[in-house]
């Protein structure tokens, strides 16, 4: 004890510590000495034991996440923002917007079906373009790219970034001149199978070489053959969601590969219209005048209307008989006609459009077959 009546340290001598009762605790005086007299003939009675304190309630999430505070840094995530659980902590910043735009429709980590959509994914990822070409990849899937719009030469797009307002992205390839184009319909000309599998929506096999035999190409030959504008604040070029239209437009090329030619400055109605000009012109004077070589009359095809009767243009004038209709059964594969078609341009939805579609094809179905056999349909 020091001279002023506090607990002596060592440090800070002469320092007042006060000590506070606990809480409940009262003091018991009987027995105690009064001021100015001796020692009282018994000894002073034991202070009862104090009984513990009640639990305080429950406290509310609410104010546990108040008294939290903001986020600390942590060293062992290298310093970054810790989020508590509330939004996962990701290597490449800011997390984007959510949107619902065009989603990917390949399944995997492959874009592309085809051949020739394969092979624009392969030259992209021969230009070294590192984790931006995986971070499109997030945001192709994810549905981050708005809007995709495909002209001659160029492409403009909308992808939501992390900012509300979508950035604008521009994605212009080198034309080529019409004059190549003409030695390029010509040589697809040379043979039949060529325009005809354009006309089938197929990219002939030999489409490159023949290009390269002309000193041409038809696929980016270099990284600046292939340039992208975004109003994003990233410095790299491509950036993410340069990327992510990149990637999107491999889809789209699997579906329609003429969309190629459009980026290299031709419409699809242009080019089969050179391809046609060159074809080999094929004598047709025997089938105009007939054997005999006079002209022959055509037939006179009378338009008449056709009578306003909506019932019988929906159920038929006539039932037909069954043996004509044959096995009136549901196709044993939902879907066939839009599957053939292939994935839809440019799908937006939140799932497959096929899948979408299905059971409305099978309840149309069902209806048909009822229908077809007289028997009622709920």
């Amino acid at each position: 004890m020091n001279e002023r009546g506090g607990r002596g340290t060592g440090r800070g001598i002469g320092r007042r510590k006060f000590f506070r009762p606990r809480r409940g605790a009262k003091p018991n005086l009987e027995g105690a000495a009064a001021p100015g007299q001796g020692a009282p003939s018994q000894p002073p009675a034991t202070v009862a034991a104090t009984p513990p304190p009640a639990a305080a309630p429950p406290r509310s999430a609410a104010g546990r996440a108040r008294r939290q505070g903001p986020p600390q840094r942590n060293a062992r995530t290298g310093g970054q923002r810790q989020t508590r659980g509330k939004t996962p902590f990701s290597p490449y910043g800011r997390q984007p917007q959510r949107a619902s735009g065009i989603k990917a429709q390949s399944r995997g980590g492959k874009f592309g079906e085809n051949w020739w959509a394969q092979r624009w994914i392969e030259v992209l990822e021969s230009f070294d373009m590192g984790s931006r070409l995986n971070r499109g990849r997030e945001y192709a899937k994810k549905g981050h790219v708005l809007s995709i719009q495909i002209e001659e030469g160029q492409v403009v797009a909308r992808v939501q970034g992390s900012r509300p307002k979508p950035y604008e992205v521009d994605v212009r390839m080198h034309s080529l001149p019409e004059a190549d184009w003409a030695k390029i319909a010509g040589r697809l000309a040379e043979q039949a199978v060529f325009s005809a599998r354009l006309l089938a929506g197929e990219m002939p096999a030999d489409i490159e070489e023949i290009f390269e035999e002309e000193g041409l190409s038809l696929y980016p030959a270099a990284e600046g053959d292939l340039k992208a504008q975004c109003t994003c604040p990233d410095t790299a070029n491509p950036c993410k969601h340069s990327a992510a239209v990149y990637l999107l437009l491999g889809e789209e090329f699997d579906r329609d590969p003429f969309l190629l030619f459009a980026l290299r400055g031709m419409r699809r109605e242009k080019l089969l219209a050179m391809i046609e000009k060159q074809l080999p012109q094929i004598s047709t004077v025997e089938g105009e005048n007939g054997r005999n070589g006079e002209a022959e009359e055509k037939p006179e095809d009378p338009k008449q209307p056709l009578p306003f009767e909506p019932d019988t243009f929906w159920k038929g004038a006539v039932r037909l008989p069954e043996e004509v209709m044959g096995d009136v059964t549901p196709p044993p594969i939902s879907c066939a006609l839009p599957r053939r078609l292939g994935p839809f341009p440019f799908w937006q939805g939140q799932k497959p459009l096929l899948d979408a579609l299905e059971p409305i094809y099978k309840k149309a179905s069902q209806h048909a077959v009822g229908f077809l056999l007289g028997e009622p349909v709920a």
